[in-house]
């Protein structure tokens, strides 16, 4: 379930820029339930929260992260249930106590409220008072209840046994909704592939999509141009790194800003090393790791914005083809070593079968970095209308010409 927060609408004709400035509106959010989403993994919760006759002690605990439509949805609840709303901030026995007959009442953000020893207090009054008096309330939390550290242990108890309702990060469907949503409301137009791009490439949580939509609509204004995959690229390598650990992030991690400006680059600060450090086989390199250090260099300048479009296409080529001598003559070299009884061992004291282990290691990393840099690469080429086509995107006039 998407609880966003949608924005008004203001006219294309209010959305100008000059050069030097953009002009920042303040969008007012809607909190309609026209506006609300309904889908996902979080859906039953719509149904949780309108069944106010069954929550037990007649409390309810509604627990998201930003931007993930708690208040939105308690938004709505209020204009239901006729409820009054509260401000953690503002919460304390003397306000609720000015309205006795209000039989539903929200309470917005707990967590601003743990540790204050007097609210908590009275706020635990008030969950007792709700028992009694048969009163509704619903809580808004981003953190659980059971992560919160409350200074009074029977608040604590108290919320522990309390129903809570939890609004998870959006699935891929989700993500893809908002992403419409948002891209609507600030009348930015967007294609579908532009969406489904999103989707791929950015963290999946409801605070990441605001920011990237945020990011691009200003982007797009200060460069007068449509919302575009290599504006999106640019912000991904800005900011953190979507997905941990996948091949992107080493793609991305290995990218280097300048890199080709070498001759400028500051000297390293010098390093003493010990006589005894540099004596017998730690005094050499190896020969074959050093030579794949030096693809990984010139992977770098494929990877590199500052270096031109096409002559990134020819470093790549170059980190990929050295592959063939390196395999058939260094490789197949150590092989045969290795099968042979395994020695000579290399200048740097490494067996064969040792340099063999290492090298497949280090060369599975490059070629998986070589494999996303190309993906990345023609993502950029086909922005510019550089194509490569293959068999089942050719048309039948193309075959009959090939």
């Amino acid at each position: 379930m998407v609880f966003c927060t949608l924005v008004r609408r203001v006219s294309k004709a209010s959305r100008k820029v000059t050069s030097t400035q953009i002009l920042e509106f303040d969008f007012k959010p809607s909190y309609s339930e026209a506006d609300f989403i309904i889908a996902g993994s979080n859906s039953n919760l719509w149904d949780l929260l309108q069944d106010v006759e069954n929550w037990p002690d007649n409390r309810f605990i509604l627990v998201g992260p930003e931007y993930s439509g708690k208040t939105h949805l308690a938004r709505i609840w209020e204009i239901k249930n006729k409820a009054h709303c509260f401000e953690a901030e503002e919460f304390s026995a003397e306000e609720y106590a000015k309205f006795p007959s209000t039989k539903s009442i929200v309470l917005e953000n707990l967590e601003r409220l743990c540790g204050n020893r007097e609210q908590e207090e009275d706020l635990f009054q008030f969950c007792d008072t709700v028992s009694k008096e048969s009163r509704k309330l619903l809580i808004t939390s981003s953190q659980d209840p059971k992560e919160l550290e409350f200074i009074k242990p029977d608040l604590r108890s108290r919320l522990l046994g309390t129903r809570v309702g939890k609004i998870n990060q959006p699935d891929a469907k989700l993500l893809s909704i908002l992403y419409s949503k948002l891209f609507s409301d600030k009348q930015i137009s967007y294609t579908p592939d532009l969406i489904q791009y999103l989707v791929k490439n950015s963290e999946r949580s409801f605070s990441a999509a605001h920011r990237m939509v945020e990011n691009l609509d200003k982007m797009s204004l200060m460069n007068r141009k449509p919302v575009s995959k290599k504006m999106i690229r640019e912000l991904i390598k800005e900011g953190p790194v979507k997905k941990k650990g996948t091949r992107e992030e080493i793609v991305l991690k290995n990218t280097t800003k300048g890199s080709s400006d070498f001759l400028n680059s500051e000297y390293p600060e010098a390093v003493e090393v010990p006589p005894s450090e540099i004596e017998g086989p730690k005094k050499y390199f190896n020969r074959e790791l050093s030579w794949l250090n030096f693809n990984w260099r010139v992977l770098e300048e494929a990877q590199n914005p500052d270096v031109p479009l096409l002559e990134r296409v020819r470093f790549l080529s170059i980190s990929a083809t050295n592959f063939d001598e390196f395999y058939s003559v260094r490789v197949a070299g150590l092989m045969e070593l290795a099968s042979t009884g395994n020695y000579p061992p290399g200048s740097d004291g490494r067996l064969p079968s040792e340099q063999l282990v290492e090298i497949e290691r280090e060369s599975r990393n490059l070629i998986s970095a070589q494999i996303d840099t190309w993906n990345l690469i023609r993502e950029e080429m086909e922005d510019v209308g550089i194509l490569i086509l293959e068999r089942e995107r050719l048309t039948e006039d193309d075959r009959n010409y090939l």
